[in-house]
């Protein structure tokens, strides 16, 4: 095998490390809103924790991946990006829908939390509402009848 041909499988497996990261992450993203969704922190925590090592694979593999190409000549990157094709595609595809879940995910979190600080402004104002009920102001121009 050449040093050519011995690079672009070293990115090619790079690239499917990213992929197989992507899907992992993009799995992780779906049980992250199923955890938002039923309220549970513990299980939430576990699932962002959980992607901590995909996200560390991710920036591995993008780092060989520049690495080899900054070692390539760009007959090599011609073939590479025609050996690639397929596999970017799928990568693609797999980062779009990671990006759906996750902005779903906040839009979801964004949700409570505003539903939350409704929540808080309207039990204030009931707190506040009750103070004054039970505070009746007394007139200064009354006589208290002791005089």
């Amino acid at each position: 095998m050449t040093d050519s041909t011995n690079s672009i499988l070293k990115v090619l497996d790079c690239l499917a490390d990213q992929k197989k990261c992507f899907f992992e992450l993009s799995d992780l993203a779906g049980q992250q809103q199923q955890a938002i969704d039923d309220d549970d922190e513990a299980q939430l925590l576990r699932t962002v924790n959980d992607k901590n090592p995909w996200i560390q694979s991710l920036q591995k593999a993008d780092a060989e991946i520049i690495r080899i190409l900054d070692a390539m000549t760009p007959e090599e990157k011609a073939a590479l990006s025609q050996e690639a094709g397929p596999v970017r595609a799928e990568i693609n595809t797999a980062l779009e829908t990671l990006i759906e879940k996750e902005e779903r995910c906040a839009e979801t979190l964004k949700d409570k939390k505003n539903l939350i600080e409704d929540q808080l402004r309207e039990f204030k104002q009931r707190k506040q509402g009750l103070q004054e009920y039970g505070s009746a102001k007394k007139d200064p121009r009354r006589f208290s009848g002791n005089a």
